[in-house]
């Protein structure tokens, strides 16, 4: 082991899901986004597109929203709209890139999707796959196996991702990344960050990031 992979191996050594929980989450009984959940396995884990993984963490409180959030809310583009711009400023030379995001925010979700609609003129290229449900956090669910089941599964496909744009001030994204072990540097971002990203610009070692949050 290196020290760009010991995290990564000590991480699937402990976490990695195991065959039966892939087709648990695959079973429509089991999932509301089973199928979504099976068509991201598939997309991410095929070479032919490049993938890009967004992480956006916004606080608890907002896994309790309401599922019929509208998709207009200036002060979270405000927020956060650094993250949707980097993904469109790696995306650009790309004809066609696959998106997976995450986010503890419906709103943030429904607002990327609004985003990047399949008819959207400028951003068409865009591909992305994200839930349209609430997240089940172990604390607020009735269910706390799904919570947590659930949200290791989020964090696989995560890892699958060729780029990671993830919270600076979370380590719900730091650590799929960590474990993805492609040994590729980060984009890091805060609230209201106005980001350059490009490869080889805007980005931060796994070593910088680890010191940016005590969580990793």
């Amino acid at each position: 082991m290196r020290p760009d992979n010991i995290f990564g191996c000590l991480y699937h050594m402990l976490l990695i899901p195991r065959l039966s929980t892939f087709i648990e989450a695959s079973s429509v009984e089991s999932r509301t986004d089973a199928v979504l959940f099976q068509k991201s396995l598939e997309t991410l884990l095929s070479p032919e597109f490049p993938t890009i993984g967004i992480q956006i963490r916004i606080g608890d409180l907002f896994m309790k929203e309401d599922s019929s959030v509208g998709t207009k809310d200036p002060s979270l583009i405000e927020r956060f709209g650094g993250f949707f711009t980097c993904v469109e400023d790696l995306s650009a030379s790309n004809p066609e890139t696959i998106v997976f995001l995450m986010s503890d925010s419906l709103r943030i979700r429904k607002i990327a999707l609004n985003r990047w609609y399949s008819g959207s003129i400028n951003h068409s290229h865009i591909q992305l796959l994200t839930s349209t449900t609430k997240v089940k956090h172990i604390t607020y669910s009735k269910d706390t196996y799904i919570g947590f089941r659930d949200g290791l599964l989020d964090m696989f496909l995560y890892s699958l991702c060729d780029q990671h744009i993830l919270t600076r001030d979370s380590g719900f994204g730091r650590v799929p990344a960590f474990a993805s072990m492609k040994n590729r540097s980060l984009f890091s971002l805060t609230e209201k960050a106005k980001p350059k990203c490009a490869l080889g610009e805007g980005q931060v070692t796994f070593t910088q990031s680890g010191r940016e949050w005590s969580g990793v």
